[in-house]
Protein backbone atom coordinates (compact mmCIF):
# COMPACT_ATOMS: atom_id res chain seq x y z
CA UNK A 1 0.00 0.00 0.00
CA UNK A 2 1.09 3.56 -0.82
CA UNK A 3 2.63 5.27 2.21
CA UNK A 4 1.44 9.18 2.48
CA UNK A 5 3.69 10.13 5.64
CA UNK A 6 0.73 12.75 6.89
CA UNK A 7 2.64 11.95 10.10
CA UNK A 8 5.73 13.43 9.56
CA UNK A 9 4.06 16.95 9.09
CA UNK A 10 2.11 19.33 12.14
CA UNK A 11 -1.28 17.87 12.31
CA UNK A 12 -3.98 20.42 10.74
CA UNK A 13 -0.72 22.06 8.90
CA UNK A 14 -0.99 22.56 5.10
CA UNK A 15 1.39 20.05 4.16
CA UNK A 16 -0.99 17.51 6.34
CA UNK A 17 -4.02 18.34 4.80
CA UNK A 18 -2.39 17.67 1.29
CA UNK A 19 -0.75 14.12 2.33
CA UNK A 20 -4.64 13.41 3.33
CA UNK A 21 -6.16 14.94 0.81
CA UNK A 22 -4.05 12.56 -1.75
CA UNK A 23 -4.37 9.06 0.44
CA UNK A 24 -7.99 9.66 0.47
CA UNK A 25 -8.29 9.67 -3.31
CA UNK A 26 -6.08 6.87 -3.45
CA UNK A 27 -8.79 5.27 -0.55
CA UNK A 28 -11.34 6.07 -2.67
CA UNK A 29 -9.60 3.56 -5.72
CA UNK A 30 -9.88 0.57 -3.44
CA UNK A 31 -12.80 1.29 -1.08
CA UNK A 32 -14.02 -2.49 -0.64
CA UNK A 33 -10.67 -3.55 0.86
CA UNK A 34 -10.06 -0.34 2.85
CA UNK A 35 -12.97 1.29 3.74
CA UNK A 36 -12.15 1.28 7.10
CA UNK A 37 -8.99 3.59 6.60
CA UNK A 38 -10.58 6.12 4.48
CA UNK A 39 -13.42 6.00 7.11
CA UNK A 40 -10.90 6.94 9.35
CA UNK A 41 -9.24 9.65 6.87
CA UNK A 42 -12.46 11.34 5.85
CA UNK A 43 -13.25 11.67 9.94
CA UNK A 44 -10.03 13.43 10.34
CA UNK A 45 -10.05 15.82 7.91
CA UNK A 46 -14.00 16.69 8.79
CA UNK A 47 -12.99 16.71 13.23
CA UNK A 48 -9.43 18.14 12.70
CA UNK A 49 -8.87 21.81 12.93
CA UNK A 50 -6.63 24.00 11.02
CA UNK A 51 -3.10 23.56 13.36
CA UNK A 52 -4.82 21.36 15.66
CA UNK A 53 -6.25 24.41 17.19
CA UNK A 54 -9.51 24.28 18.24
CA UNK A 55 -10.40 28.01 17.87
CA UNK A 56 -9.44 27.46 13.95
CA UNK A 57 -11.87 25.84 11.03
CA UNK A 58 -11.85 22.50 10.21
CA UNK A 59 -8.69 21.51 8.18
CA UNK A 60 -10.39 20.30 5.04
CA UNK A 61 -10.90 24.31 4.51
CA UNK A 62 -7.13 24.80 3.44
CA UNK A 63 -8.06 23.10 0.70
CA UNK A 64 -10.54 25.76 -0.27
CA UNK A 65 -13.83 24.14 0.11
CA UNK A 66 -16.06 25.90 2.79
CA UNK A 67 -18.33 22.25 2.78
CA UNK A 68 -17.34 18.98 3.62
CA UNK A 69 -19.82 17.52 1.20
CA UNK A 70 -18.53 19.83 -1.47
CA UNK A 71 -14.91 18.39 -0.75
CA UNK A 72 -16.06 14.73 -0.80
CA UNK A 73 -18.00 15.14 -4.12
CA UNK A 74 -15.29 17.56 -6.04
CA UNK A 75 -12.54 16.20 -4.79
CA UNK A 76 -13.85 12.16 -4.30
CA UNK A 77 -16.69 12.01 -6.52
CA UNK A 78 -18.34 10.59 -3.61
CA UNK A 79 -22.38 11.77 -2.81
CA UNK A 80 -22.84 13.78 0.73
CA UNK A 81 -24.53 10.78 2.17
CA UNK A 82 -21.71 8.47 1.62
CA UNK A 83 -19.36 10.59 3.14
CA UNK A 84 -21.22 10.90 5.94
CA UNK A 85 -21.60 7.10 6.60
CA UNK A 86 -18.09 6.87 6.48
CA UNK A 87 -17.54 9.04 8.81
CA UNK A 88 -19.91 7.27 10.97
CA UNK A 89 -18.71 4.32 11.10
CA UNK A 90 -14.86 5.69 12.17
CA UNK A 91 -16.90 7.40 15.16
CA UNK A 92 -18.90 4.69 15.82
CA UNK A 93 -15.73 2.14 16.20
CA UNK A 94 -13.09 4.38 17.39
CA UNK A 95 -15.40 6.72 20.28
CA UNK A 96 -18.89 4.89 20.80
CA UNK A 97 -16.92 1.43 20.58
CA UNK A 98 -13.90 2.21 22.04
CA UNK A 99 -13.63 -0.01 24.79
CA UNK A 100 -13.94 -2.99 23.22
CA UNK A 101 -11.54 -5.65 22.24
CA UNK A 102 -9.15 -6.27 18.98
CA UNK A 103 -10.92 -9.19 18.20
CA UNK A 104 -14.01 -7.54 18.59
CA UNK A 105 -12.82 -4.56 16.22
CA UNK A 106 -11.50 -6.64 13.83
CA UNK A 107 -14.57 -8.74 13.37
CA UNK A 108 -16.31 -5.82 13.08
CA UNK A 109 -14.20 -4.50 10.31
CA UNK A 110 -14.96 -8.05 8.42
CA UNK A 111 -18.38 -7.70 7.76
CA UNK A 112 -18.11 -5.14 5.24
CA UNK A 113 -19.54 -1.25 5.26
CA UNK A 114 -22.77 -1.50 4.22
CA UNK A 115 -23.58 -3.60 7.40
CA UNK A 116 -21.44 -1.81 9.74
CA UNK A 117 -23.62 1.80 8.65
CA UNK A 118 -26.64 -0.29 9.77
CA UNK A 119 -24.62 -1.61 12.80
CA UNK A 120 -23.66 2.47 13.96
CA UNK A 121 -27.54 3.15 14.09
CA UNK A 122 -27.89 0.41 17.17
CA UNK A 123 -24.64 -0.97 18.41
CA UNK A 124 -22.84 -0.18 21.85
CA UNK A 125 -20.34 -1.76 23.91
CA UNK A 126 -23.25 -3.86 25.85
CA UNK A 127 -24.89 -5.25 22.46
CA UNK A 128 -21.92 -5.59 20.13
CA UNK A 129 -21.87 -9.35 20.44
CA UNK A 130 -25.64 -10.10 19.88
CA UNK A 131 -25.30 -7.95 16.72
CA UNK A 132 -22.08 -8.41 15.24
CA UNK A 133 -23.41 -12.23 15.80
CA UNK A 134 -26.51 -11.22 13.63
CA UNK A 135 -24.61 -9.55 11.32
CA UNK A 136 -22.28 -12.80 10.58
CA UNK A 137 -25.04 -14.92 9.99
CA UNK A 138 -27.47 -12.90 7.83
CA UNK A 139 -27.74 -10.93 4.57
CA UNK A 140 -27.99 -6.92 4.47
CA UNK A 141 -31.45 -7.29 4.07
CA UNK A 142 -32.36 -9.39 6.68
CA UNK A 143 -30.30 -7.06 9.13
CA UNK A 144 -31.76 -4.24 8.15
CA UNK A 145 -35.42 -5.75 9.36
CA UNK A 146 -34.21 -6.64 12.08
CA UNK A 147 -32.49 -3.86 13.43
CA UNK A 148 -35.59 -1.71 12.29
CA UNK A 149 -37.80 -4.02 14.29
CA UNK A 150 -35.44 -3.79 17.42
CA UNK A 151 -35.42 0.55 17.15
CA UNK A 152 -39.59 0.40 16.72
CA UNK A 153 -39.54 -1.63 19.84
CA UNK A 154 -37.58 0.68 21.74
CA UNK A 155 -39.22 3.79 20.44
CA UNK A 156 -42.49 2.20 21.28
CA UNK A 157 -41.37 1.71 25.33
CA UNK A 158 -39.13 5.07 24.96
CA UNK A 159 -39.39 8.31 27.01
CA UNK A 160 -39.42 11.26 24.40
CA UNK A 161 -36.45 12.67 23.30
CA UNK A 162 -34.99 16.16 23.87
CA UNK A 163 -35.50 18.32 20.80
CA UNK A 164 -32.33 17.63 18.44
CA UNK A 165 -31.24 14.94 20.44
CA UNK A 166 -32.43 11.71 18.01
CA UNK A 167 -29.43 10.62 16.30
CA UNK A 168 -30.43 9.95 12.42
CA UNK A 169 -31.54 7.08 10.04
CA UNK A 170 -28.86 5.44 8.33
CA UNK A 171 -30.85 2.19 7.16
CA UNK A 172 -31.40 2.51 3.73
CA UNK A 173 -28.22 4.51 2.75
CA UNK A 174 -29.49 7.85 3.21
CA UNK A 175 -27.88 10.64 4.67
CA UNK A 176 -26.24 9.61 7.96
CA UNK A 177 -26.27 12.85 9.83
CA UNK A 178 -28.17 15.49 9.10
CA UNK A 179 -26.23 18.84 8.79
CA UNK A 180 -28.33 19.82 11.94
CA UNK A 181 -27.24 17.10 13.79
CA UNK A 182 -23.71 17.49 12.95
CA UNK A 183 -22.85 19.82 15.81
CA UNK A 184 -24.33 17.57 18.32
CA UNK A 185 -21.78 14.71 17.07
CA UNK A 186 -19.25 16.67 17.74
CA UNK A 187 -20.41 17.66 20.95
CA UNK A 188 -20.33 13.96 22.16
CA UNK A 189 -17.12 13.17 20.55
CA UNK A 190 -15.30 15.45 23.46
CA UNK A 191 -16.40 13.72 26.01
CA UNK A 192 -14.72 10.97 24.69
CA UNK A 193 -11.27 8.96 26.45
CA UNK A 194 -9.46 9.72 23.08
CA UNK A 195 -6.28 7.30 22.27
CA UNK A 196 -3.64 9.70 21.71
CA UNK A 197 -3.67 9.36 17.84
CA UNK A 198 -7.40 10.65 18.01
CA UNK A 199 -7.83 14.55 17.28
CA UNK A 200 -11.35 15.69 18.08
CA UNK A 201 -12.38 19.23 15.96
CA UNK A 202 -14.19 21.13 19.06
CA UNK A 203 -15.09 23.81 16.74
CA UNK A 204 -18.81 23.31 16.66
CA UNK A 205 -19.29 24.92 13.17
CA UNK A 206 -22.30 23.29 11.64
CA UNK A 207 -21.63 21.92 7.67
Amino acid sequence: MIEFNADQYDLGSPEWVQAKRQEAKHLCQFIEKSYINLAKVLYELWATPVGNNAANAQAFTLLGYDDFNEFARKELGMESAKASQFRKIWHTIEFKLSGIDSVTKDRLYAVGWTKLVMLAKIISETNVTHWLDLAEKRNANELRAAIRMSLNTSKDNAVPEEQGSAEPDVLDGQEVMPPASEEVERQKTQSFALPESAFVNVKLALE
